[in-house]
């Protein structure tokens, strides 16, 4: 960047030499074309800070220009600093007999699950599976149980006393087979009578 053009006239410039329409990123990105124009006059107090970093980011990877680069001339311009940022570099170990990591951690490893939460999803999965086992259970239909009938019947030509096992659903069907015989008979009888 030179200190006689600013960052925000340089991506205009590129823009352009790239032959690219503001119609075209608005497009493409979905930013409305005055905060496209108002990236490219510098007027960054039109949009709060979060939203202007990601139009000028998207901007940026449209036209081809460096997204970091003018993230961080943005910061420039609006602060007067740039923030340091940490770059976390991956750990490289050195194989060492001594450091011999225990069967819970082999088999774990790096897991971002500790093992009390995978022992509260174990008890949560538990007390589910019980929970929907009892309301099962309730709501099974009842089982009808058949009882059987004990009368003691008194024959007075005998003068012993027994106990006789019925079932009750027996005496119904006879009780329905001599009522249904009986009225049969009475129909037949009023048959034959008529002439």
């Amino acid at each position: 960047m030179t200190t006689t053009e600013s960052f925000f006239s340089l991506l205009k410039s590129h823009r352009e030499s790239k032959g690219v329409e503001i119609q075209e990123i608005a497009e493409y990105t979905k930013i409305n074309p005055k905060y496209l124009h108002a990236i490219e006059a510098g007027e960054f107090k039109v949009l709060p800070n979060v939203y202007m970093r990601l139009f000028l980011r998207s901007y940026a990877q449209f036209i081809g220009a460096d997204a970091e680069q003018a993230l961080d001339d943005y910061e420039l311009h609006t602060t007067g600093k740039i923030s340091v940022k940490l770059v976390v570099m991956p750990e490289t170990s050195v194989d060492s007999p001594t450091d011999e990591p225990s069967g819970a951690t082999q088999i774990l490893g790096n897991s971002p699950i500790s093992p009390k939460q995978i022992i509260m999803g174990v008890a949560v999965i538990l007390g589910l599976f019980l929970f929907f086992k009892l309301v099962s259970g309730l709501s099974e239909p009842q089982v009808e149980v058949k009882t059987e009938a004990k009368v003691e019947v008194k024959v007075e030509d005998e003068p012993k006393v027994g106990i006789i096992s019925v079932n009750p659903i027996e005496v119904k069907n006879e009780i329905v087979t001599e009522t249904e015989s009986k009225n049969e008979a009475e129909l037949i009888e009023v048959v034959k009578k008529k002439p």
